[in-house]
């Protein structure tokens, strides 16, 4: 059965404005009016008043990092259900190499840490999607990141 959320305020890009949401399953199918031979067929939630907001993205996450000698708090599970308890659908965790280590070493590592997941270098973003980004220590003095870049991509 369809899910009708009817008189919130829809929040995009392009601002907040007053619209009904039709979802089929897990997918938004219309927003704005819903003609009321669709209303009919699906279970209503009034969500009047309501702002309803995308899924968030969390662009810089630190799950399962050494660093100085510990390691944060929150590894991917624990992490992963504080982010979508908050409406965040896609994080961009942070694999870092140490100084002198390559690219592909800290990728490594990084799926090391996180046997279960395995994320290709480039994705589309669909919910609830993990991808990560580098830190780049050495990037003037190592002459050879932009080819290590270039295989890294190749690769993945």
């Amino acid at each position: 059965m369809k899910t009708l959320l009817r008189g919130g305020f829809v929040v995009s890009g392009r601002g907040c404005r007053r619209a009904d949401v039709l979802i089929d399953g897990e997918k938004i199918e219309k927003v704005g009016h819903i003609p009321p031979e669709l209303a009919a067929q699906s279970e209503l939630v009034d969500v009047t008043g309501c702002m309803l907001f995308p899924g968030f993205i969390d662009a810089h996450t630190h799950f399962d990092l050494d660093v100085c000698n510990t390691t944060t708090a929150d590894d991917f599970e624990s992490g992963s259900k504080s982010a979508i308890r908050g409406g965040t659908t896609t994080v961009i965790d942070f694999a870092c190499p140490n100084k002198g280590e390559s690219l592909a070493y800290g990728l490594d590592l990084w799926h090391k840490n996180n046997p279960s997941i395995r994320v290709p270098l480039y994705q589309p973003f669909p919910p609830n999607t993990f991808s990560y980004s580098f830190e780049f220590k050495d990037w003037i003095k190592n002459s050879n990141l932009f080819t290590e870049i270039k295989i890294l991509c190749l690769k993945t």
